[in-house]
């Protein structure tokens, strides 16, 4: 049984579904420019994604730190996911606006180019 909420919310996404459709090509874009980008800052590792976030790797600078300093420096939030199986050291960063992911590489290019 579906209720009437999803039911309504599956007949807006159908009834817009061009609209929707433009935008998750926007947001693919931005993520793969995101990666491409974050691949050029030595010191961390940039994963391939198919979700509206990506994972880094922090090798220079401890992810804890990197987490604090985007939080206190930048005020960024991105969440530290090192405590998973298999994600020692890595955050999670997730694809916002244009500005929102010009601001996490000009943090992030400051906290590594410091490391160097």
């Amino acid at each position: 049984n579906v209720n009437l909420v999803p039911l309504e919310a599956a007949a807006v996404v159908l009834d817009h579904a061009d609209r929707i459709t433009a935008r998750v090509a926007e947001v693919r874009a931005r993520r793969d420019r995101t990666i491409a980008a974050l691949r050029t800052i030595p010191g961390l590792v940039a994963f391939d994604s198919a979700a509206n976030f990506c994972i880094i790797r922090c090798e220079a600078v401890p992810a804890r730190v990197v987490f604090r300093r985007l939080l206190d420096d930048f005020g960024i939030l991105i969440r530290d996911v090192s405590a998973g199986v298999d994600l020692e050291q890595c955050l999670r960063i997730s694809i916002g606006t244009e500005d929102d992911v010009t601001a996490v590489l000009a943090a992030l290019r400051t906290i590594f180019g410091e490391a160097a």
